[in-house]
């Protein structure tokens, strides 16, 4: 098999195509993906701990931490005390943080759904049910 039939070679290439085009989308808006994810998940998660986002988003705890001051220098976020727990943080998203979420959902929205036109939506859906089993398997390894 040549390594452009190989099904993993050809989601990382696909994935890769996948990001170039969102970050190329952002940086109009001076944000990264990886901090759209952020940004997205904490308002998804409101309250969410630094070591939960970390767990959730499957990334290393200081790759997350150095997103968060981005974020935070950038007035999306906040970090508070968490009153349960004085050594965590509970993340918050901003005023500003939700008007930029507002802009960027149409832009992400937008970008995903032109991807998604090159199949019919039963089988957007079927591909996602595929991905979620072979995730799930490579878990269980």
């Amino acid at each position: 098999m040549k390594i452009n039939d190989s099904l993993g070679y050809m989601l990382c290439r696909t994935a890769r195509k996948i990001h170039q085009q969102l970050t190329q989308k952002f940086q109009v808006y001076d944000i990264t993906l990886e901090q759209w994810v952020v940004l997205k998940t904490v308002e998804e998660n409101d309250g969410i701990s630094q070591k939960q986002l970390a767990v959730l988003l499957e990334k290393d705890q200081n790759n997350v931490t150095a997103l968060l001051g981005r974020l935070e220098k950038k007035q999306l976020l906040r970090r508070e005390v968490n009153q349960a727990d004085k050594r965590a943080f509970s993340l918050r998203v901003t005023e500003s943080g939700l008007q930029t979420i507002e802009k960027l959902a149409s832009v992400d929205e937008a970008a995903i759904a032109a991807i998604e036109a090159a199949l019919q939506p039963a089988e957007v859906e079927q591909f996602k049910a595929q991905l979620r089993r072979i995730e799930e398997k490579l878990a269980e390894e």
